[in-house]
Parts: C-alpha cells; structure tokens; sequence
C-alpha cells in the first residue's frame, strides 16, 4: 500500500471512530429518555394520560434513535462503495 492511500485509511478509519463514538453518544442519550419515560409509567399506573404522554416520547425517542441508525448504515454503505 502506497502512503498515500495508508493516510487515506488512517484518515477514514479515524472519521468512522469519531462517527461511531458520536452515534454511540446520542443512542445513549435516547435511550436515557426511553428509560425514564418506562419510569413515569410505572408509577403513574392509574393516570392514564400522563401515560399516553409518556408512551408519545417513548415512540418519539424510539423513531429518533432509528434515524440515528438508518444514517449509520447509509454512512458504511457509502464508505462499502468507495472502497470498491
């Protein structure tokens, strides 16, 4: 392998760590809320629209962390193709 291209793979593989690392941040955060929210309904098992609150942001929480997902596979995918 030609230097070049070593820097470009240093370059690559440091870009998917910080990529990964951020995503891992935010699914972390997400699931923090999913969390507390399966919390709130727990104990407020006899309100019911405190529940169906709690239930919109849990859906809410779960559609946020699978954009998160869909954007990291669109993200190796790209990087499967340009390696081709």
């Amino acid at each position: 392998m030609m230097k070049t291209e070593q820097n470009q793979t240093i370059k690559s593989d440091g870009e998917i760590i910080i990529l990964a690392g951020r995503t891992a941040h935010d699914i972390n955060n997400i699931l923090g809320a999913i969390q507390m929210y399966c919390d709130l309904i727990k104990r407020k098992v006899n309100d019911t629209q405190t529940i169906l609150e709690c239930t919109s942001k849990i859906e809410f929480a779960a559609n946020q962390a699978a954009d998160i997902s869909r954007h990291l596979l669109e993200k190796v995918e790209n990087c499967r193709e340009s390696e081709q």
